[in-house]
């Protein structure tokens, strides 16, 4: 076991990259030759550059999805953005940070053709004071469940970093990270998704080699609470919340205890312990896991005989896909069933259900999953 002092920390590092999350979409249907628009700006952290990246996403419904990272000073570029419909840009928020420019960390623009139009995006990390050890949550635990003692915390917020905490295993929950928590963390957090609530029961179990499973607990909760962030430094030369993790989720579990044990005590880590090389990822909200639908794409778009409806299904399950004429009647089904992962492609005569040919006039596609909502496509029909 190492040896730590008792130190104050928190801040946020800000020499650290981040690893590059993959670009979740970039596909607009703009026809070729057609007039774009850009999007730039800068996101600062805790009115500082996030030392790394941050990820921003525009869309616009029927035309396309991007999201991409921003450079390590904070700054991002989005191109070739359509011209003269409704663009809505926001960030990817992370745990532990909330938007404070735009109001909720997405705002909607309408770019005219050859505009760049600027949105700058500003953080900060939601404190919520300082890191808790194992035995404040199993008191918190056991106050809320027996009605005996105390509790600090309702249960309602208990049940919530619970949710939050289960969110690193997706597969297990069926929604997850941008990038799955590793290792041990992975297995403490389905074991949040798969009991919710119950999984703090744990922090009572007792024997052998299971005071690391205490400590993984607390950590996650602490994260969940937001009394740490993952880009606070917990060690003597910078280490983050994250690198730490990521650096012992495949270790002994002895190691894993004193790691973590460190973080939700509030010492700093000795210079050596964590691996400097390892990114700093800021785990992001969770995302339905399937059926994801974005990157809609009409052609022809006025459509004279038969219009193509392109989207892309991140993971398999059940799609709908129906035409709306302008007064919102629905007017054909042309898909409901389930779907691989992919790029799918639905062709449509311009025939209603009866099999009569519909007007001339503004139709709409919808998209409709289960998990994701629904996603429209507006369309022109000329016959």
């Amino acid at each position: 076991m190492f040896s730590m002092e008792h130190v104050k920390r928190g801040q946020l590092v800000t020499h650290v990259t981040l690893a590059l999350l993959p670009i979740l979409g970039l596909l607009w249907c703009i026809p070729a030759g057609a007039q774009t628009g850009t999007i730039e700006g800068t996101v600062l952290v805790n009115g500082a550059p996030p030392g790394g990246s941050i990820m921003v996403a525009a869309l616009s419904y029927g035309w396309g999805y991007t999201a991409l990272m921003t450079e390590s000073d904070g700054h991002y570029e989005i191109v070739s953005l359509p011209t003269d419909v409704p663009v809505n840009v926001y960030l990817v928020i992370t745990f532990g940070y909330h938007a404070l420019a735009p109001a909720g960390g997405d705002t909607t623009l309408t770019l005219s053709a050859g505009d760049t139009a600027t949105v700058d995006f500003a953080l900060e990390s939601v404190a919520a004071g300082p890191a808790r050890g194992v035995g404040y949550w199993k008191h918190q635990y056991n106050a809320l469940t027996s009605g005996h003692g105390n509790a600090q915390e309702s249960y309602d917020d208990m049940v919530e970093y619970a949710w939050r905490a289960a969110l690193g295993a997706p597969g297990y929950c069926g929604e997850g990270n941008n990038v799955p928590l590793p290792g041990q963390f992975h297995d403490v957090s389905a074991t949040f998704c798969y009991e919710q609530f119950w999984a703090f029961s744990y922090l009572n179990s007792n024997g052998p080699g299971i005071a690391w499973l205490h400590q993984c607990i607390a950590l996650l909760a602490n994260i969940a609470s937001n009394r740490l962030h993952w880009g606070d430094v917990v060690s003597d030369d910078g280490a983050t919340v994250s690198q730490a993790i990521q650096d012992v989720a495949y270790s002994a579990n002895e190691e894993i205890k004193d790691i973590a044990e460190a973080m939700n005590e509030g010492r700093m880590i000795p210079a050596g312990v964590i691996d400097l090389t390892r990114p700093t990822i800021y785990y992001t909200h969770a995302m339905p896991s399937a059926p994801v639908v974005d990157q809609v794409c009409v052609k022809p778009n006025p459509m004279v005989r038969s219009s193509t409806l392109d989207f892309e299904v991140e993971t398999a399950g059940q799609v709908e896909v129906r035409v709306f004429d302008i007064a919102g009647r629905a007017v054909r089904t042309l898909l409901d069933a389930e779907v691989p992962s992919g790029r799918q492609t639905v062709v449509w005569d311009g025939m209603d259900d009866g099999g009569a040919a519909v007007a001339n006039g503004v139709y709409f596609y919808r998209i409709e999953t289960p998990h994701d909502g629904s996603l429209s496509a507006r369309f022109v029909v000329t016959h």
